[in-house]
């Protein structure tokens, strides 16, 4: 998927160095700040139409000095998948909201002769994902956390070593085949019921009730400590827009941004969509995960994605760094102190 993305932005890239761009530029959050940044895109922060997010999406939207580069139009969440009905056959109440009671969990899954994970090994943007979200729900603050690393400090913390405990159980307590399965077997082996968890985004759902419609899903927030209250969710703003430096049509783009983030707007792009709305009070027809998601965000228990304030040579990293820890080739203390480099450098 980094890959993917990868892509995307070098075409851009080569679009813009070439004066070619378009007058609106569709990318990451992440890549749209990369882009801003280099000069390439508008800042809108003062624009009357931003005063149409909350306050927590906004802090995500926004640069350490204020800027604002693109419009988000959805929001989407990251965590742990898990099959209801293999729970309560299992006897297990609720998701867990703390390691040791994900421990248990994964006992009683074990004890009713369910596989407890399953992990996608061979494609490794799966693994960079737990990454991403354990520095993410272990941080205060991911923002000035990344600020902090790209300015020479430390990524490393007791916060975070301890948060490795939840990404060594779903390594630990993983079916036999996590080295070869990609995404699509571990889409397949949690819609048969074949395993009870998997760790993925929202954009997951529609590919598992693709293989069985009738799986009975929730999303849950990641354990990475024994504080109830610090497990939240991993959500962000996902696909954004953004204009280009070069566009002579700046002000029109701005009336269709303005359009797009007002209540009318927003429900209609994602109605259309079926997307997370990420102005608030939009309401659209969901399905039971957009409604956990939505919980989540309702309870203000959600924590920003940690890539988005990464280049995409670091996602890219962090791919074949989580690759190595999975298969032993590097210890926690190597895997950190790999990732910290990779951030600071790029």
């Amino acid at each position: 998927m980094s890959r993917q993305r990868q892509g995307l932005l070098q075409c851009i890239k080569t679009k813009i160095a070439a004066k070619q761009a378009p007058d609106i530029v569709m990318g990451e959050y992440g890549d749209l700040l990369e882009l801003g940044n280099a000069g390439y895109i508008v800042d809108i922060a003062k624009e009357p139409f931003i005063g149409n997010y909350a306050d927590q999406i906004k802090t995500q939207m926004s640069t350490p000095d204020g800027k604002i580069y693109g419009v988000p139009l959805d929001v989407s969440g990251m965590g742990i998948y898990y099959n209801k009905d293999l729970f309560k056959k299992a006897g297990i109440a609720e998701f867990p909201k703390t390691q040791t009671g994900l421990k248990e969990a994964i006992d009683k899954l074990k004890a009713a002769e369910i596989t407890p994970f399953a992990v996608a090994g061979a494609d490794p943007w799966t693994l960079a994902h737990s990454l991403f979200t354990t520095i993410a729900g272990t941080a205060s603050d991911v923002k000035a956390l990344s600020e902090q690393v790209k300015s020479g400090g430390a990524l490393s913390s007791d916060a975070l070593k301890n948060g490795f405990k939840t990404i060594d159980m779903m390594l630990a307590n993983a079916d036999g085949k996590m080295a070869t399965n990609d995404y699509n077997a571990e889409m397949a082996l949690l819609a048969q019921g074949k395993v009870a968890m998997i760790q993925q985004g929202y954009w997951a759902y529609s590919s598992i009730l693709k293989i069985n419609d009738k799986v009975n899903l929730g999303l849950a927030a990641i354990p990475y400590s024994e504080k109830a209250e610090d497990t939240k969710l991993g959500v962000n703003i996902n696909v954004s827009y953004a204009i280009s430096s070069d566009s002579k049509h700046a002000d029109a783009a701005k009336k269709l941004f303005a359009w797009l983030t007002s209540k009318e707007g927003n429900q209609i792009a994602n109605g259309n969509m079926q997307q997370i709305p990420a102005i608030e009070d939009v309401k659209v027809a969901g399905d039971p995960i957009s409604a956990d998601i939505q919980s989540y965000i309702a309870a203000k228990k959600v924590v920003p994605w940690a890539q988005v304030y990464m280049s995409g040579g670091t996602r890219t990293d962090a791919e074949m760094i989580m690759s190595a820890y999975m298969f032993k080739k590097k210890n926690l203390d190597q895997t950190i102190e790999a990732m910290q480099a990779s951030w600071a450098k790029k």
